[in-house]
């Protein structure tokens, strides 16, 4: 069962990183009117460059360090 959530996760924390760009540009466009299409192109690369990171970072913790061997 945990196997699954833990395949689940990345399609989850890319999905809300899509969704949560198109709101705040939503947002941001309702605020101040005249907003360019190109603050969704950099939230949308803000959104994945962080998953990155964090996807990065939580598959550096799940590989055992080899060094402990020798």
């Amino acid at each position: 069962m945990e196997n699954s959530k833990e395949k689940k996760l990345p399609f989850i924390m890319w999905l809300s990183a899509v969704i949560g760009a198109f709101i705040f540009f939503f947002i941001a466009k309702v605020i101040w009117e005249d907003v360019h299409l190109s603050l969704l192109v950099i939230l949308l690369l803000m959104g994945f460059f962080i998953n990155l990171l964090i996807s990065l970072f939580f598959q550096k913790k799940k590989i055992p360090n080899n060094d402990a061997i020798h």
